[in-house]
């Protein structure tokens, strides 16, 4: 495994799968009814061990999850879904500058799939207005 850096963040890049299986993804604008998910999303185990990060309160995940939805924050949160297991992670949007930054979180149990990749393909294209959340398929 090779280590990255994403914004000062150290990531372990993961070998590429040799097939990817075929899922098709949306992204829709987070609502208050996904709070839930988001925040264990966001207390991944896994993710928060690997980049040693405190674990969120779901009071501090319902404030960030509100002020995105009441337009509150410059950043925006869209969830990351499968078609058929539902949301699978979220993207972060947002600007420092001129500079578009985008945060990719997708649960453990979903990677390795093509998920990632696919929800950065989705946020880049709908932050350029190329598209609305909208889905594609891998591949």
């Amino acid at each position: 495994m090779v280590v990255l850096s994403v914004s000062g963040m150290p990531f372990l890049k993961r070998p590429r799968p040799s097939r990817l299986s075929v899922k098709m993804l949306t992204l829709e604008p987070v609502t208050f009814t996904d709070t839930e998910t988001v925040w264990h999303l966001r207390n991944d185990v896994a993710t928060r061990r690997e980049l040693g990060l405190r674990v969120i309160s779901f009071s501090e995940c319902l404030d960030w999850v509100a002020n995105t939805v009441e337009g509150k924050s410059s950043e925006r949160l869209l969830v990351v879904k499968d078609d058929k297991l539902g949301i699978v992670g979220f993207t972060t949007l947002g600007y420092d500058g001129d500079v578009a930054h985008i945060g990719v979180s997708i649960g453990s149990a979903f990677r390795g799939r093509g998920c990632g990749q696919q929800a950065i393909k989705l946020a880049t294209e709908y932050e350029m207005g190329l598209t609305r959340p909208s889905k594609v398929c891998p591949g």
